[in-house]
């Protein structure tokens, strides 16, 4: 960034921030019903943005090969109003706490499992993906369950704007623990029976802890830590979230397998929930991120074949995927 654009930051920092206060105090004078309407104007402007489709339609193509192109289109066209979505109902059930109760449910089934996991006193690992509404999904579990949340989430570059965020995410009593340096923060959530949630399908690179497995049969790096904490303290593990259903929601849980103690290794609990998410991504492909550069790292081990399957946007590694301390390229 030039000096120029250091020096005025703060000042784009602060019209970032005002936009965005003007928006929510609009957003909570709104009806639910609203919210579709409001992220379709959205889902216009980025559907007619050539980054966004050329993004979300190169990962489709890798996820669902089997499709036509035209089916492609209609996922993506659709994932353009489902995108703004999720930050819009974030925002408005953090304002309308009662609507969580009559607009989301919590099957009892899923509501039993977690009562389950939590049983043992350890807390527990509750994993999402960037599918359906996570966020909505930490609200109705901290009003709706017996158990306290912790959240972990990397922070926005606009301090102001995290802050607001930070603030919808917490409303109902969430405890926020920032992804830089969660290992205390988690541990203690554990240890005070709190359960986990965090996203499993974010980039993360060596030096951060990252692990490549493969994801829609291509290896993407995704961070150790959920395994790693769950297997160090016997905690259960599930991947949850919400899914979008007509005009209502609800919520999902999933078990992994078999129990936290029985995995040999990290990387073969990462694989099983990795291949939950998929599953749960194949059912409604119009509810993922796929505006995410999910496959932004290609391995410097992998083979010719399968490199060139990789979207255009992606990159072989280089030394500074493993370590700061190597030469910057």
């Amino acid at each position: 960034m030039s000096r120029l654009g250091k020096k005025f930051r703060p000042l784009r920092y602060f019209f970032e921030y005002l936009g965005a206060w003007l928006a929510l105090r609009t957003l909570a004078l709104a009806p639910h019903s609203a919210l579709r309407h409001m992220a379709s104007l959205v889902g216009l402007f980025l559907w007619a943005t050539p980054n966004f489709r050329r993004i979300v339609l190169a990962n489709l193509r890798i996820a669902f090969p089997d499709k036509t192109e035209r089916e492609l289109r209609a996922i993506a066209r659709e994932n353009a109003n489902q995108t703004p979505l999720t930050v819009l109902e974030l925002f408005w059930f953090s304002m309308h706490p009662k609507a969580l109760d009559s607009l989301v449910d919590f099957p009892e089934k899923c509501l039993e499992l977690t009562r389950r996991m939590g049983s043992g006193g350890k807390g527990a690992m509750w994993l999402v993906s960037h599918f359906g509404n996570w966020e909505v999904a930490g609200l109705k579990f901290e009003r709706y369950s017996e158990f306290p949340l912790a959240v972990v989430v990397r922070p926005m570059n606009n301090p102001r704007l995290d802050k607001l965020l930070s603030s919808g995410r917490s409303a109902f009593g969430t405890r926020v623990i920032p992804a830089k340096g969660a290992v205390k923060g988690i541990m203690k959530a554990l240890k005070e029976g709190r359960f986990v949630a965090t996203l499993i399908d974010q980039n993360t690179r060596a030096r951060y802890g990252g692990v490549f497995i493969d994801f829609f049969g291509l290896p993407a790096p995704i961070s150790r830590a959920p395994a790693m904490f769950a297997r160090k303290v016997g905690a259960p593990v599930a991947v949850g979230g919400t899914l979008r259903v007509g005009s209502r929601y609800t919520m999902f849980v999933r078990e992994l397998p078999k129990p936290t103690s029985e995995y040999d290794s990290d990387e073969e609990l990462l694989r099983d929930m990795t291949r939950i998410s998929e599953e749960l991504i194949r059912e409604r492909p119009e509810q993922y991120l796929w505006f995410y550069k999910k496959w932004q790292h290609i391995p410097e081990w992998i083979d010719d074949e399968r490199k060139a399957k990789y979207p255009f946007y992606s990159s072989v590694v280089t030394p500074r995927f493993y370590s700061e301390k190597a030469p910057k390229e």
